[in-house]
């Protein structure tokens, strides 16, 4: 099956049901919302719906990546989709998520996991005597 189609094919009826109550949550108590707030919470709502689907092959999900994903499709998406208004946007930033997702099933690394570094991560060669043989730093260490 073609990655198109199997994009689209989460876009039925329970995905739609899920953007559009998202979108209904949002807008509840206010007519004016930052455009950040409401894909973050879309992006929440199409990862429930695409952890309940795909099961174990999702359980590495977090909020936050989804979150990101979703206010970063705003940057892509077209001045017409941003004119159409918030459904058109929410759909936009749904379907990104929904990219996302197959982008990690596929085995792409993802720009929004935060890689866990060991406690000697800041190790800076630069700033150790001699580090990387730097000649300037071997000059002004011997006149001292």
């Amino acid at each position: 099956m073609p990655a198109s189609d199997l994009t689209h094919s989460h876009f039925d009826a329970e995905m739609r049901y899920i953007v559009d109550g998202a979108h209904a949550r949002v807008y509840e108590h206010v007519n004016s919302v930052r455009r950040m707030d409401f894909c973050k919470e879309v992006g929440r709502a199409v990862r429930g719906v695409l952890m309940e689907r795909l099961g174990d092959a999702a359980k590495a999900y977090t909020v936050e990546e989804f979150e990101e994903a979703a206010v970063d499709a705003i940057s892509g998406m077209s001045d017409e989709t941003k004119a159409a208004g918030s459904h058109a946007i929410a759909f936009a930033a749904a379907e990104a998520c929904v990219v996302y997702s197959e982008a990690l099933q596929r085995g792409i690394r993802s720009p929004y996991r935060r890689v866990k570094r060991s406690l000697d991560w800041d190790y800076d060669p630069f700033s150790q005597p001699g580090g990387f043989c730097n000649p300037l730093k071997l000059k002004y260490a011997d006149e001292d």
